[in-house]
């Protein structure tokens, strides 16, 4: 059925719970299309943060595709996740909140009209806390575009797994062949295979270190 472009600017937030114990929030976002396993169908893209605590403005311009098929299956969804930046590296960004919103949802009531064609809607949602309570609000607005048969040139996409180490693995294939391309000699191929093998068994986290040790070998 093709994929759509989903063109989203992630504004505002309102009334964010405070989840920091002692200073004020510098609130960000995180968005992406995930599957109904919740795993990443498009790279995560990151806002800056903002200095206003609690109300946050971004307008944050994110472009991501739809692939159709899956969205009319309801088994896409729009992610937002609201999350607190920390300056210590000591501590991890915290999650405020998550706003969820069905694809199929949004892609209702633009037909086929080009995104431009069509005013932008305007929505407010709210985030919601790992406990199901509500963290605040979310506004955004956004556009659907046309149908297209295949994504644009320079589409992003992860596989189904969105993981990295799917990442690596497919980089690492393409490396390997590359090297037998040019005669590479066979201590090397084996440290490339090697490295995908750690890839498959152990995953993301074993591909990465995999790859750094093979970075150095070569």
């Amino acid at each position: 059925m093709g994929y759509r472009a989903l063109e989203l600017v992630i504004s505002s937030a309102k009334d964010l719970t405070n989840v920091n114990s002692t200073t004020t929030m510098k609130p960000y976002v995180e968005v992406s299309i995930c599957d109904s396993q919740n795993k990443d169908l498009t790279p995560v893209q990151k806002s800056l943060h903002s200095e206003r605590g609690s109300n946050p403005t971004w307008n944050f311009q994110v472009k991501l595709y739809i692939d159709v098929a899956k969205a009319k299956e309801n088994s896409l969804a729009l992610v937002v996740k609201l999350m607190s930046y920390r300056i210590s590296h000591l501590k991890p960004n915290k999650e405020i909140g998550e706003v969820r919103v069905p694809i199929v949802e949004l892609l209702d009531g633009f037909g086929e009209a080009e995104a431009n064609a069509v005013a932008e809607k305007h929505v407010t949602k709210d985030a919601l806390g790992s406990d199901g309570k509500t963290q605040g609000t979310l506004n955004f607005s956004y556009k659907v575009g046309r149908t297209e048969e295949y994504p644009p040139a320079g589409y992003a996409s992860l596989e189904p797994s969105g993981t990295v180490g799917s990442f690596f693995k497919a980089l690492g294939e393409e490396i390997t062949a590359a090297l037998i391309s040019v005669g590479v000699s066979f201590g090397v191929s084996q440290a490339v295979d090697s490295a995908l093998n750690r890839a498959d068994d152990e995953g993301e986290n074993a591909s990465e270190a995999g790859f750094g040790q093979l970075v150095k070998e070569l």
